[in-house]
């Protein structure tokens, strides 16, 4: 039995997420990201600042 590559089984299982929890994920994805863009801006700013 050959095993499969993570990425791969990772993709499929993706595929196969019901939309609610798909779009549960994305959310918190998005989330994450506008929340470490936001505090890397606000400490980008405090540095700046005399």
């Amino acid at each position: 039995m050959s095993r499969q590559c993570p990425n791969h089984y990772a993709f499929r299982a993706g595929r196969n997420l019901p939309d609610k929890e798909f779009r549960y994920l994305r959310t918190v994805i998005v989330t994450a990201a506008v929340y470490w863009g936001l505090s890397s801006r606000l400490r980008l700013m405090s540095n700046l600042s005399p």
